[in-house]
């Protein structure tokens, strides 16, 4: 995990090579289309809805495409099946299924479902089942390397790979200027900072909507690293509820939480007033609190570089532990007995 972190910006100048001809907005090879005497046409040229299926780390590219492109009609399937669009909107979208390892159970039953319709996903896999069936199928597909030890750490790749499946060469040339701007090791400090400040406590992530997925993302990291529970919520949602959930109660619940709140400079003024009051109003119901602050040129930028932070934090969280950073136990023994 250690060496995994430290080579994370190496990540982001993949060069990703499409094989059976890049991918059109229903899926299909540019082989087929010159078959059926249509053109190639990228979803992002044609402004087409973007189907991303991926579960865990392997669906995060999917949100950083959108704080990239908020424009960008992305929408991030985590289920089995299709999702609740109908097959017309399916036969008009980009449909893809990434899975770094290739065996995610649940992607490969969503891109069995849609080849089952008659429509064809292109793939993002660095082996296993999903891979050989692009291959065998003639799918369009990336395969990413598989050099990172877990999906997680492995964000970088995916969001290349997404990048280069739908034409995104203005992404594609933005990564390239951040993994020549980010260094994971001038990150380390801010990630031991934020452990230590942690440690004994189940985290609160706290973001405004705009980086949600970033705070998810600290949350998945955390989760699986350091192997401890950690719940996120965005501003000012929270405000209208769970912050209600904190009131002094001397007979209710009581849990050693600690909120880390992600600010950005670039939120709208409100939402750091609402987090600046958020804070206060914590510390008087005895929750404490600390912050991480997002840094960087671009919005994109600004969530890789806190990615980084989080991976630091999530492995001298689990070093404090006395927590394996590397494996995931429970959720291979999980795998197996669902399995049975």
């Amino acid at each position: 995990m250690h060496d995994s972190i430290l080579q994370f910006a190496t990540q982001l100048s993949f060069k990703p090579e499409i094989k059976n001809g890049p991918a059109d907005a229903h899926g299909l090879p540019a082989a087929r289309l010159q078959e059926r005497g249509q053109a190639t046409l990228s979803a992002a040229q044609a402004g087409k809805k973007i189907v991303f299926a991926g579960m865990g780390g392997s669906s995060l590219a999917a949100s950083l495409l959108k704080i990239f492109d908020p424009f960008a009609d992305v929408v991030a399937h985590r289920d089995y099946g299709l999702p609740s669009l109908s097959q017309e909107t399916l036969a008009e979208s980009l449909l893809i299924a990434s899975s770094y390892s290739g065996n995610t159970e649940e992607t490969i039953d969503f891109a069995e479902h849609v080849l089952r319709i008659g429509l064809r996903p292109a793939v993002i896999a660095s082996g296993g089942k999903l891979l050989k069936m692009a291959e065998e199928e003639r799918l369009p597909y990336i395969r990413i390397p598989d050099t990172v030890i877990m999906p997680r750490v492995a964000v970088g790749l995916s969001l290349v790979a997404l990048a280069g499946l739908v034409s995104r060469t203005d992404l594609l040339q933005e990564l390239e200027r951040v993994s020549s701007m980010l260094v994971p090791a001038n990150e380390e400090d801010e990630g031991k900072r934020i452990g230590r400040e942690l440690s004994g406590f189940i985290p609160l992530v706290y973001s405004s909507v705009q980086n949600g997925p970033v705070a998810y993302n600290w949350k998945i990291k955390i989760n699986e690293t350091a192997k401890t529970p950690v719940f996120v919520n965005v501003f000012s949602e929270l405000n209208h509820n769970e912050l209600a959930g904190f009131t002094k109660n001397e007979k209710g619940p009581k849990g050693p939480f600690k909120v880390l709140f992600i600010k950005d400079e670039r939120d709208q003024r409100r939402i750091l007033d609402r987090m600046s009051v958020t804070k206060e109003m914590l510390s008087g119901f005895g929750v404490p609190s600390c912050e991480t602050l997002l840094s960087g040129e671009t919005p994109i930028e600004c969530a890789l570089r806190s990615l980084v932070i989080a991976d630091w934090t999530a492995y001298h969280l689990a070093l404090s532990y006395g927590m394996d950073p590397d494996n995931n136990p429970t959720v291979e023994e999980f795998k197996k007995m669902i399995s049975r």
